[in-house]
């Protein structure tokens, strides 16, 4: 989405990873002169992966029903 928005962005799978990539983010701030994101992955599994079927979709939280509740 980052990218596609005209910006950089830097996955980091690994924690040893994280101080090249925020060099690296700097750098391509530097040279692109546009905003870098970099992600840092915390968890291997997500808890979204519910298949394609609408109604196979879990709701974790309440939904907001009106709109006081979003």
């Amino acid at each position: 989405v980052v990218e596609g928005l005209g910006c950089k962005a830097i996955r980091v799978r690994e924690p040893e990873q994280i101080q090249a990539a925020l060099q690296q983010a700097k750098e391509l701030m530097h040279k692109h002169r546009v905003p870098v994101v970099v992600e840092v992955m915390l968890e291997r599994v997500t808890n979204i992966a519910m298949g394609t079927e609408i109604n196979a979709i879990n709701e974790f939280e309440d939904l907001a029903e009106r709109g006081i509740d979003a």
